[in-house]
């Protein structure tokens, strides 16, 4: 059975407008919580929170992300219940960055991949990823209204974080897409999901 507690806390972040999946592990995080704490939900305090993070960062090694995920999730169970939460100078932590940006693929290593590609629809779909930089949720929603009929330009209307942006295309590749769209007309999209 889960604490009414714990319901309670579900239901705060969804006021929040937190996904499904965030509410889940913020949920999970603190009934471990509770139940390292050997207390009833309500009862725990600061310390007990303190202590589960030392914990879960040191002794347990977690990652910078997932320790994150256990400290906002605590953060938010005590603002939720009106608790004033004293971690004596903890903090999230620093995501390691890549020390090296991500390596691009040579014109010979391009067309080496493509070449390897024998369907063409996917083989196209592979060109307009690695011209544009589409992720491939991008990629498979592509619609041909997307495509700007003045300029080589492509719209994507729903990137990560919900933002939108323009990005250039390759004219050639702009021609090929058009040709293949007018062969085969997937119903508004470019690529068939």
């Amino acid at each position: 059975m889960i604490p009414s507690s714990l319901l309670s806390f579900e239901r705060h972040l969804r006021t929040r407008g937190h996904r499904p999946s965030t509410i889940d592990r913020y949920t999970s995080c603190v009934a471990r919580l509770v139940a390292r704490s050997g207390v009833p939900a309500d009862a725990v305090t600061t310390v007990h929170a303190y202590d589960y993070l030392i914990e879960q960062g040191n002794r347990l090694r977690v990652s910078s992300s997932w320790f994150n995920v256990i400290f906002v999730s605590i953060v938010r169970w005590f603002e939720m219940r009106v608790v004033a939460l004293d971690l004596r100078g903890l903090k999230p932590q620093k995501r390691h960055r890549h020390r090296h940006p991500p390596r691009w693929l040579a014109q010979d290593e391009a067309r080496r991949l493509l070449a390897a590609v024998p369907d063409r629809r996917y083989r196209l779909a592979l060109q307009v990823a690695l011209s544009t930089g589409l992720r491939v949720s991008e990629l498979i929603a592509m619609r041909v209204d997307h495509l700007d009929r003045d300029r080589p330009l492509l719209r994507v209307p729903c990137g990560k974080g919900g933002d939108g942006r323009v990005v250039q295309v390759p004219p050639t590749l702009l021609v090929r897409l058009r040709d293949f769209w007018r062969t085969y007309r997937q119903h508004g999209l470019i690529f068939e999901r």
